[in-house]
Formats: structure tokens, C-alpha cells, sequence
């Protein structure tokens, strides 16, 4: 399974439902990459790479445990403005989107990531992030 089609189902799990094309197109106005396209998952790591989040994500990207993320930091690295959108299109508030991707986002990153670096296209983005 592609990153894309992980992140469709991980989002239909925790919202309870919905269209894969329409959680599909929330995620690629949230990640980057064209509907059609695999998810921008470098662009995505960049954005939550800077302050007191460099850790956390190099503990997903790393080998060993994930460390947790909050709906407040998800808010606070994507912007609410961002954040409002993806909700809006998936037909939540923002406080179930949010919370949402905290509980998906570790897992799958560290499912789309080998020993620091990121599987697919984007391999090696993170020893340069980090």
C-alpha cells in the first residue's frame, strides 16, 4: 500500500468514514502533491522539522519508539488557516482534524521511513532536514 492510500485509510479510521477521493483531496491540499499524485511527505516533515519538534520527528523517522505529537502542535506547525481547510473538506471541526493527525501521523511516517531517512522518492530528505 502507498503512502497515499495509508494515510486515506488511518483518516477514515479516526474520523469514522468518508470518501477516499474526498479524504484523499483533504490530505493533498494538507501534504502537497496533486490529487493523483503520492503525498508530498517532505514537504509535510519541513513544516513540523523546526523548534522543539526536531526530536519528535526524527523519533519517527528513527528505528526506534515514536514520540507523540498534540492537536495544539499539529495546529501550531500546519497554521489553522491549513489546518481549517483539510477540516472543511472532510467535513469535521478543527479539533477532530487535529486531533486526527496527531494520532496517525507518527505511525505513518515511521511506516514510510528506514533508519532516519524516508522510503520512495523523498529518501534521504530527512538527513538533510536533520
Amino acid at each position: 500500500m502507498d503512502f497515499k492510500s495509508m494515510a486515506v485509510e488511518l483518516v477514515k479510521q479516526q474520523i469514522g468514514g468518508g470518501q477516499d477521493s474526498q479524504i484523499g483531496s483533504a490530505l493533498s491540499g494538507l501534504f502537497g502533491g496533486g490529487d493523483d499524485d503520492d503525498l508530498d511527505l517532505g514537504g509535510l516533515l519541513t513544516k513540523f522539522s523546526g523548534g522543539d519538534l526536531q526530536d519528535t520527528v526524527a523519533s519517527w523517522l528513527g528505528d526506534g519508539g515514536n514520540a507523540s505529537i498534540s492537536a495544539e502542535q499539529i495546529t501550531n506547525s500546519l497554521g489553522a488557516d491549513q489546518l481549517a481547510q483539510f477540516a472543511s473538506k472532510l467535513e469535521v471541526d478543527q479539533s477532530t482534524a487535529a486531533n486526527a493527525l496527531s494520532s496517525i501521523l507518527p505511525d505513518l511516517i515511521d511506516k514510510n521511513s528506514n533508519g532516519g531517512s524516508l522510503l520512495g522518492g523523498v529518501a534521504g530528505l530527512a538527513s538533510k532536514l536533520f
